[in-house]
């Protein structure tokens, strides 16, 4: 094994994938998430070790917390500003505080990119949420953090219906035109509709970008462009 890695949300969409990637490269592999076990069934899940945990009672799962290696952080949702904030923000600065405690080595947090033109008023709660915590990685961890700042996230997304059916939502057919930097740097500041021009990101391209092969894990902060194009040692 090269090491532990520990996933908040790995029973979602972004994290089951930053599990499955770490399972590849040699982690082992716990996830931390109120469900548990994913909603849908592949043969890889068998390795990890699901845990059902709220991320806001971490007396349930700072035991998992000591001697790994890597904490990722793949928490989310949307609803009200209060709402938003306290589950983009407060849980995961939970989650990084105790990380911090246990003398975790890295911590990758999926956070999001907000264009330049996209006012304020715009889902506040959601990015400032998101911003705290890219704050508190930044004071405890120093050069031992990563940041993803995706675009529109695509890839294989599974839903459970209300019938309780499991359906796959393929958002990979969502692609972006080759523009290059530059532009997108001008376009993404038309305002509010400057956030339909960040690059949308394939999910299993940020998975890998969190768990390199053979190398260590980049440190800092990727937005969406630099996260399509960072080497990831072969892949």
């Amino acid at each position: 094994m090269v090491g532990r890695v520990i996933v908040f949300g790995g029973s979602g969409f972004v994290g089951s994938y930053l599990c499955r990637r770490a399972l590849e490269v040699g982690h082992e592999v716990v996830s931390i998430s109120r469900r548990g076990i994913p909603i849908w069934k592949e043969a890889w899940m068998g390795q990890v070790q699901w845990k059902k945990g709220d991320i806001f009672e971490p007396a349930y799962w700072r035991h998992l917390l000591k001697g790994g290696d890597t904490v990722a952080i793949s928490v989310g949702a949307f609803g009200s500003n209060k709402f938003m904030e306290q589950v983009c923000g407060d849980g995961p600065l939970v989650a990084v505080k105790e990380a911090s405690k246990a003398d975790v080595g890295r911590v990758v947090f999926v956070s999001a990119q907000k264009a330049a033109g996209v006012p304020n008023w715009f889902l506040p709660g959601y990015f400032e949420g998101k911003v705290k915590v890219e704050q508190q990685l930044r004071r405890d961890f120093h050069d031992n953090h990563l940041i993803l700042q995706p675009g529109f996230v695509t890839g294989r997304r599974h839903v459970c219906l209300f019938s309780g059916h499991n359906v796959i939502l393929p958002l990979g057919i969502f692609q972006f035109a080759p523009f290059s930097p530059s532009l997108i740097q001008y376009l993404e500041h038309i305002p509010l509709a400057g956030q339909a021009f960040i690059p949308p990101t394939p999910v299993d391209r940020m998975a890998e970008v969190a768990f390199p092969l053979n190398k260590a894990g980049a440190c800092g902060t990727l937005d969406s462009w630099h996260i399509l194009t960072c080497k990831t040692g072969g892949n």
